[in-house]
């Protein structure tokens, strides 16, 4: 029975995967949308980043910030 049960466990790691990239996704849109300034300058000047050249690493913690404290998405 629990051999049965395991089969049809979802691949947690697939799924965080898969949240993780659909939330790098809208922050990269954001960004170009330019909706993310105010966030990022608060970054650099927390972190000492630069906006620009620290650009990709900002938003990955974005992004990141944003998995770990629970946006939420339709997975249908």
């Amino acid at each position: 029975m629990s051999e049965q049960m395991s089969e049809i466990e979802p691949d947690v790691d697939m799924i965080n995967q898969q949240t993780f990239e659909r939330i790098l996704d809208d922050v990269l849109e954001q960004d170009k949308e330019g909706l993310l300034e105010e966030d990022i300058q608060i970054i650099c000047d927390v972190y000492g980043l630069h906006a620009d050249d620290d650009r990709d690493d900002i938003l990955g913690f974005i992004a990141e910030n944003k998995f770990y404290n629970g946006a939420i998405y339709d997975t249908i």
